[in-house]
C-alpha cells in the first residue's frame, strides 16, 4: 500500500489500529476517523490509507484552495464528509491567512507567518472555528484522529483529553511543544508509539488498554 504520510507515520497508525493484513480486505478492521487540517487528499495525508481501506471519515479544512481539492476528491463519497471550517479549543470567528500550501493559519500568528513567508500566502479571510466540544457533540466519537493545525494542534489535543474525547489512536504535529503534549498524553492515558523528531514531524499516540 502507498504510504501517504509525511514521514512514515502511516505504518504506526495502521499497526495501532490493527490494520496489518495486507492483501486480505476481509481482515482489515474499519472504523471512523477525524482529520483536523486535512489539507490534501493524498499528499502528507494521515487519513487517505484508512479511507482506501473502507473507513468513514470527517475531514475539516478551512482554506479555500485545499478545501476545493478535498471536495473534488471526496464530495460524492458517502463515507467521507468534508467540512469547510477550522477547529478550535472554543467556538469563535477567526481570520486566517490563506495559501494553497499546507500552511494556512491564524492571521494573528505572526511567528508562523514570518517563518513561512514566501509559501504563496495570497490573502486573509474570516471563517468560523467549530469547538472541540461541538465536533464531538455533532459527529460523535472516532477511532482515529489526526491533528495538524499550524500552531494549535497541542491545544486541541489537550482540550480533547479534558472533555474525555479519547480515540484509540491520535497522530499530532508536536510543534516543538513536546513537554506540553507529553503532559496531556499522560493525563489522557496515552502512550507514544512513534517518537517525536524535529518539527513538523508528527507523533503517534495510542490509548493505553
Amino acid at each position: 500500500m502507498t504510504d501517504y504520510s509525511q514521514h512514515g507515520e502511516q505504518q504506526y497508525i495502521l499497526k495501532t489500529l490493527g490494520v496489518t493484513t495486507v492483501g486480505n480486505p476481509s481482515g482489515w478492521p474499519t472504523g471512523r476517523l477525524l482529520d483536523i487540517g486535512a489539507w490534501n487528499a493524498k499528499t502528507f495525508s494521515n487519513s487517505r490509507a484508512l479511507i482506501e481501506l473502507g473507513w468513514s471519515a470527517v475531514l475539516f479544512e478551512p482554506s479555500p484552495g485545499p478545501l476545493r481539492g478535498l471536495v473534488e476528491e471526496y464530495g460524492n463519497n458517502p463515507r467521507v464528509e468534508v467540512v469547510g471550517l477550522a477547529v478550535g479549543v472554543f467556538s469563535s470567528f477567526i481570520k486566517i491567512r490563506c495559501t494553497d500550501d499546507a500552511l494556512s493559519a491564524d492571521a494573528a500568528n505572526i511567528e508562523h507567518l514570518e517563518k513561512w513567508k514566501g509559501y504563496g500566502f495570497y490573502g486573509t479571510m474570516t471563517t468560523r472555528t467549530a469547538s472541540v466540544y461541538e465536533v464531538r457533540a455533532d459527529w460523535g466519537d472516532f477511532d482515529f484522529v489526526s491533528i495538524d493545525t499550524e500552531g494549535t494542534s497541542v491545544d486541541l489535543f489537550r482540550r480533547m483529553v479534558e472533555l474525555g474525547f479519547k480515540p484509540r489512536c491520535v497522530c499530532i504535529e508536536h510543534e516543538n511543544r513536546w513537554s506540553e503534549l507529553k503532559e496531556a498524553a499522560e493525563a489522557g492515558g496515552y502512550r507514544l508509539v512513534h517518537p517525536p523528531q524535529e518539527n513538523p514531524i508528527n507523533v503517534v499516540l495510542e490509548l493505553a488498554k
